[in-house]
């Protein structure tokens, strides 16, 4: 793959992309070109993700910072992805980086013109994150009720732009209640690949609506145009989409990501639908697509989840985990309890409120709790007085 020249990254955020849409027209959309763990930790793949989005059109190349004790307990055990079962755990620790390997994807990213940016997932990568000097964070999906963790991003006074998953409509609204400076909301379906019948793209227009915050469309769908189209008809100001150079490498993603000359399609049609009236960008998707299938992945503008969005609601987001064996009497400490993704394997423990991050700490324990266990209510005495 040719380097490109050295031409200056966008002056401009995400943020400054999204432009009121008083002429009836849809928003110029920001395009993150999601790589993720892609790269396998080989800085020669990682740059040619990075110039392939950047040649494709992407303004930004996202990447996971991932520390997998941040994420799961090492028993969490075998999960489904489109690649196979995996062992959740040693799949995050085979994605774990030194803080030097994600400062030189900052440098190439620097080089190719694309913004670089990363979804963290605790204290430790966010850490790694903000020495990089990025303008914003990305907020993965199951960390939508990691209130500890939002409290933290607080205090960096980045904006956030937050994924949402199989979050319910309250849970968003909490989060942009708990978030300083949540800066745009990506409605997006938690499904490898994502069915068409599931996009449900009129959410967009309306979660903005409720919420007061822009919103955009993070796509796991395989097709390169029909899903982001569909989400710019309905107000989407940002399209996320997997790259891949090609979908046999094997990485967690690659399955469905785009390989370079589809995402670059994609990036055209953006543009092009970008510049197009709403109701003349729909009536050009109905003669594109059909319309029963624009019907189809327009769906309702109403928050509605998937049955397995709703199956895995509980083991996808954060809750209380216990980090050891716990037996009753046991007065708990910060080292004995996490706020986990307990995934499929294990029961998920108490789900934390905003303004409540440290409250099961000095609880003391009423029955035995096992390693890597979420901790319920009922395995604690009551507060005392």
């Amino acid at each position: 793959m040719k380097k490109l020249p050295n031409r200056p990254v966008r002056n401009s955020s995400p943020f400054d992309a999204i432009r009121a849409a008083d002429d009836h027209s849809s928003p110029q959309p920001f395009v993150i070109a999601e790589i993720g763990t892609a790269h396998g930790g080989d800085p020669v793949k990682a740059r040619e993700l990075i110039q392939a989005a950047s040649e494709a059109g992407a303004h930004a190349a996202k990447f996971q910072i991932v520390i997998a004790g941040e994420i799961v307990h090492p028993e969490a055990g075998f999960i489904p992805l489109p690649g196979g079962k995996i062992d959740i755990f040693s799949a995050f620790k085979k994605s774990e980086q030194k803080a030097d390997f994600y400062h030189r994807l900052k440098e190439i990213c620097d080089e190719n013109g694309v913004e670089f940016c990363a979804s963290v997932f605790g204290s430790e990568s966010l850490k790694i994150y903000e020495e990089l000097k990025p303008r914003f964070i990305k907020l993965a999906s199951p960390e939508l009720n990691h209130y500890p963790l939002i409290a933290e991003i607080n205090k960096t006074g980045l904006p956030v732009i937050a994924s949402t998953g199989v979050s319910t409509a309250a849970d968003i609204n909490a989060a942009v209640t708990a978030l300083h400076r949540p800066a745009a909301l990506l409605h997006c379906v938690t499904t490898y690949p994502a069915p068409e019948k599931a996009c449900n793209l009129r959410w967009i227009a309306e979660m903005s609506r409720l919420t007061g915050v822009p919103c955009g469309f993070s796509d796991h769908t395989e097709d390169a145009e029909a899903a982001p189209l569909t989400a710019i008809r309905w107000g989407a100001s940002i399209i996320e989409k997997h790259i891949t150079l090609d979908r046999r490498d094997g990485g967690l993603d690659d399955p469905f990501a785009l390989p370079p000359q589809d995402f670059a399609r994609m990036c055209r049609s953006i543009e092009s639908a970008s510049n197009t009236p709403f109701v003349e960008l729909e009536s050009e998707l109905i003669h594109l697509l059909g319309a029963k299938r624009f019907r189809l992945l327009s769906g309702q503008p109403r928050r509605r989840r998937t049955a397995q969005e709703k199956k895995i609601y509980r083991t996808t987001n954060r809750s209380w985990v216990a980090l050891n064996d716990l037996n009753k009497g046991d007065i708990l400490k910060a080292e004995d309890c996490a706020m986990l993704r307990s995934e499929r394997n294990k029961r998920p423990g108490l789900r934390p409120l905003s303004g409540d991050e440290n409250s099961i700490e000095g609880r003391r324990v009423k029955k035995t709790v096992r390693k890597g266990d979420g901790i319920r209510l009922k395995d604690l005495y009551p507060v005392e007085n």
